[in-house]
């Protein structure tokens, strides 16, 4: 993270960084989404979240008028390889260091997927912000250093263009020190503060948890996919599974690092020589 896509981050609460993942890459992941029958799914509901375990079924929607219907395929990274590399991609590391410092965890991950033209079938609606305060999702900076809580990295593997749909934001809302009104949280476009934020696929999206955010309605002639994983400070845990896969599955000593639980004495840096 340069001078100017820290001081982006820190204005807007979220920061594009183009072509994280090679095409090569965004084929390998979107192959291994194929492969749960994620395209079969989208005939039945046109927006669903999947990746969560099957622990806690009463928190799982299954109606698609409510939004993201929550579907059952097993954690997101027994997906596959393409799916776990995706957790200390080189190029986001240097990014998750930066906001983070050296300690910081994967909390959990998940995916979004949309079918093409869902339109007002799929919204999802505006949420968080800077005031109330909550401590698992506040933004700070002290000392020239950034603090904060969940941080969210969105890869997208597929194309987004303007007036698409899919992620949305209000700038700037991380360090609002006024709630969020009702008339705003209701806005399901990118009429004014709220901002659509075009990607291609293999750009990722980084926004800290604080920032209000959502989801327009898809509108594309293409299915809208993407890949989303969650990393918060290492003393602190998000989901009550976290980090949703088996860090004894093969991980290198760097990765098993990122997956241990929430603590902070004597915590060894995430990249520790690998």
């Amino acid at each position: 993270m340069d001078e100017r896509e820290r001081y982006l981050f820190d204005l807007r609460g979220y920061l594009v960084v183009p072509g994280v993942l090679d095409p090569e890459e965004v084929t390998a992941v979107n192959d291994a989404v194929d492969a749960r029958g994620i395209p079969e799914l989208l005939e039945e509901t046109p927006y669903i979240h999947s990746g969560f375990p099957l622990t806690e079924p009463e928190r799982m929607n299954t109606d698609p008028a409510r939004g993201p219907v929550d579907t059952y395929l097993g954690a997101l990274m027994d997906w596959g390889q393409p799916l776990r590399d995706l957790a200390l991609h080189p190029r986001l590391v240097p990014y998750l260091e930066a906001i983070f410092g050296p300690h910081y965890r994967l909390d959990h991950s998940y995916g979004i997927f949309m079918r093409k033209g869902a339109g007002a079938r799929g919204p999802h609606h505006l949420h968080n912000g800077g005031t109330p305060h909550d401590p698992s999702q506040y933004y700070l900076v002290r000392d020239g250093r950034i603090f904060t809580g969940l941080v969210v990295v969105s890869l997208a593997l597929s194309d987004c263009g303007p007036g698409d749909g899919g992620f949305c934001c209000i700038p700037g809302s991380h360090t609002s020190a006024f709630p969020l009104p009702d008339e705003v949280a209701a806005i399901v476009d990118d009429t004014d503060p709220v901002v659509q934020v075009p990607v291609q696929a293999g750009d990722a999206v980084i926004f800290t948890e604080a920032t209000t955010h959502g989801c327009i309605p898809w509108t594309a002639p293409h299915d809208r996919r993407a890949i989303l994983l969650k990393y918060c400070p290492a003393f602190m845990q998000w989901e009550r599974d976290s980090p949703m896969t088996d860090p004894a599955r093969g991980w290198r000593p760097d990765e098993r690092r990122l997956l241990s639980g929430p603590y902070a004495g004597q915590r060894p840096p995430v990249d520790a020589g690998r």
